[in-house]
């Protein structure tokens, strides 16, 4: 875990081929996928899910690995992570929408490819941004 955090792609690479879980948690409950998607580390995203990493795994908060990346304007890996299969409309425990939090989070680019992805513009959750038409 720390080697991932570090952004060493090729000490995660190991790791993972000496059968470090792909999906293991640490003491807070963060995957490997959690922290990489909280620091944006594209590439090491790519590894943990192009060798298995769920990309929807709920927290005990609601919040997907997807819900991570767009509060600090990761837009790369939230585009790749989209199209790996993460589901896009997964509310938090408060509501909230991936989208939702991308737009209380001042990330319009990222706000734009939900929605361009199918994510609901139009809810009236809290934090929410409406559709005029």
């Amino acid at each position: 875990m720390l080697a991932s955090r570090e952004g060493e792609v090729e000490i995660a690479r190991t790791l993972l081929q000496h059968g470090v879980g792909v999906d293991s948690a640490d003491n807070d409950d963060r995957t490997l996928l959690d922290v990489r998607s909280q620091y944006g580390q594209l590439e090491i995203a790519q590894l943990l899910i192009q060798s298995g990493a769920a990309v929807d795994i709920l927290h005990n908060e609601g919040w997907t690995q997807l819900k991570t990346a767009p509060q600090n304007g990761h837009l790369e890996l939230v585009q790749f992570m989209i199209q790996r299969g993460a589901a896009v409309d997964l509310p938090d425990n408060e509501g909230r929408t991936t989208l939702k939090t991308a737009s209380r989070s001042g990330q319009l680019e990222i706000a734009r490819a939900m929605a361009q992805s199918g994510a609901a513009v139009d809810s009236d959750n809290k934090g929410s941004i409406h559709s005029t038409g």
